[in-house]
This record gives C-alpha cells, sequence and structure tokens, in this order.
C-alpha cells in the first residue's frame, strides 16, 4: 500500500506542470548548448581555413640558369620554420656544399656567381611573389656546366628541397620541391604532409 501510493507519488509529480515545463527548460538548454558548441567549432574551424597559407617550392629552367623558387600561394601568412637542402637523400649544410656535391667537387663556389635567400625562421605573407632561393645564371660556359649539372640533378630526383612552415595558429605543414614535380608528372596529389610541429624536420643553411 505505501509502495502504490509512492508510486502515485511520484507519477503525480513527475506529470506535473510545474514539472514538464522545468524539464521542458533543461531540454531546451541542453540543446542550446550543443548548438552553441558545434557552432563555436565551426567557427574556429573558419578562422583557421582563413589563415591558411600554402607555400610551394619549385624550379625554373632556361638555357643558362636555374632558380630554385619558394612561394605562399594561401590566404594566411606562412611562418616557415625549417628548410633543408638534399642531394642524394644527403642533407647539405649550405649551397657552398650543394654545389661542390652535385658538381663532384669540379666547380668552386667561390668562382660562380650565384644568388640566395635565406628563408628559414622568415614569414611569406599571402599570396607572395616568389622567391629565389637559389639562382645560377651563366654568364661563360665555366658556369654553364653547374647550371645544366643542377637541372639534371632536380630532374633526375637527387637535389631536393624541403620546407615546414605553419600558420598563425601553428597548424603546420611539409612540402618538398620533387613533391610538387610529382605532381606535376601526374604523380600523387598529396604533396603538403601535416605535421605536429616542425621540430623533427633537419635543418640547412638555407
Amino acid at each position: 500500500m505505501i509502495e502504490e501510493n509512492v508510486e502515485e507519488s511520484f507519477s503525480d509529480w513527475i506529470s506535473s506542470p510545474q514539472m514538464l515545463v522545468g524539464l521542458s527548460a533543461i531540454l531546451l538548454s541542453l540543446c542550446g548548448l550543443f548548438v552553441s558548441i558545434y557552432e563555436a567549432s565551426l567557427m574556429r574551424q573558419q578562422q583557421r581555413a582563413s589563415a591558411w597559407p600554402h607555400v610551394e617550392v619549385g624550379p625554373s629552367f632556361s638555357g643558362r640558369s636555374v632558380e630554385l623558387v619558394v612561394r605562399n600561394t594561401g590566404v594566411g601568412p606562412a611562418r616557415i620554420r625549417a628548410a633543408n637542402v638534399t642531394h642524394r637523400d644527403g642533407v647539405r649544410s649550405d649551397w657552398d656544399t650543394v654545389l661542390r656535391s652535385v658538381t663532384a667537387a669540379d666547380v668552386n663556389p667561390d668562382t660562380i656567381g650565384y644568388s640566395f635567400s635565406l628563408i628559414s625562421g622568415q614569414v611569406l605573407p599571402p599570396q607572395s611573389d616568389r622567391e629565389d632561393l637559389f639562382a645560377l645564371e651563366a654568364d661563360d660556359d665555366t658556369e654553364l656546366r653547374p647550371v645544366r649539372q643542377i637541372q639534371r640533378a632536380v630532374r633526375a630526383g637527387e637535389l631536393n628541397v624541403t620546407v615546414c612552415y605553419c600558420s598563425v595558429y601553428d597548424q603546420c605543414w611539409r612540402t618538398t620541391m620533387q613533391d610538387g614535380l610529382r605532381v606535376m608528372r601526374g604523380g600523387d596529389p598529396a604533396r603538403h604532409q601535416s605535421v605536429e610541429s616542425c621540430e623533427g624536420v633537419a635543418q640547412s643553411g638555407i
């Protein structure tokens, strides 16, 4: 008898207009909370997407010159956290060592008038003009030989440049010159690899 009274009292209480209104208010509040969380998540994604950088590295050849260029074609600034140049899978410390490696020490870099830019630690603005990482134009036959040797090394996949960069929201990506060339040849389109950070990327003096 007591149990029946308790059940009836609970049933009356739970079905009372005041309780139904209260439960409805709680349910609406929870729905509003979930909607707010979802909208905040969408806003964060939109903010990040509106600041995404997109760094491209590639070669530019002519009959008597070779350039290795970089540019940011994205909508946000690119903070270059790490960059390196490799020849035959070995990281080279700078462009002098690259020239010695590519030419098999047949060329003295001090006698060649090449130019370069340092990008490690720099910020590339969105939609920036291309910047020469390395540029060599042959003024005579002595300089023409290393130009052609570098061009062959790039085409053969032996010479590569890796750049690791981050957005203003610390989203980071790694891209390489050879990845970009594979895309141009109709290969794997995944030329930008998302990474947690750039700490594991080897550094060259470039």
